[in-house]
């Protein structure tokens, strides 16, 4: 329910930069915490990798925009691609973000040593898996995990390994992201 709900809006609003702004700015801490988390645990190496941008892809904007690296923002949906390329168009951030449709769980993920994913990203275990396979050695895979009330409504990577580190969020759907690598 609240993934068709959030999905709906931001389709609708995406082709407005002032709304992509609004809607953005609870991310913006967020994905400093996360880049944070990454940078303790490793090295930032380009190009950086968002999976499931959707329409407004306001993690692989902050990405950018706080690093200054190219980020890949990958979403499966080509109707959601077209739309994330149009809004970066708008905030003329384009040329450091490049948007690819593809499923994640078929990515080959040895050309990215930083993942970030989003909440709604499903199957995670599969596209975690997939992962584990491809990537190289000490790469990382940073998961967003929903605050309990929502556990049923967000898929999870119910994973026996243990993250990394995990840190804290203050958000209505996730209250912590934890990162996970390749050993």
């Amino acid at each position: 329910m609240l993934k068709k709900i959030s999905k709906k809006l931001e389709k609708t609003f995406s082709r407005s930069p002032l709304f992509f702004k609004i809607y953005a700015k609870p991310y913006q801490n967020v994905v400093e915490r996360e880049i944070q988390l990454t940078k303790k645990h490793g090295e930032l190496k380009q190009p950086l990798l968002n999976i499931g941008c959707g329409s407004m892809p306001f993690t692989a904007y902050y990405l950018a925009k706080k690093t200054g690296l190219q980020v890949h923002a990958v979403d499966q949906n080509p109707e959601m691609t077209k739309l994330a390329r149009e809004t970066l168009q708008k905030l003329d951030i384009e040329n450091k973000i490049k948007t690819i449709e593809k499923k994640a769980s078929e990515i080959d993920y040895k050309n990215y040593q930083n993942v970030y994913t989003a909440l709604h990203l499903s199957p995670k275990k599969k596209i975690y898996n997939r992962f584990i396979q491809t990537a190289n050695p000490k790469a990382q895979f940073l998961v967003r995990e929903p605050r309990k009330r929502f556990k049923n409504q967000y898929d999870q990577i119910h994973n026996s390994e243990k993250p990394k580190e995990c840190v804290k969020h203050n958000l209505i759907t996730f209250n912590r992201s934890c990162l996970y690598t390749k050993k």
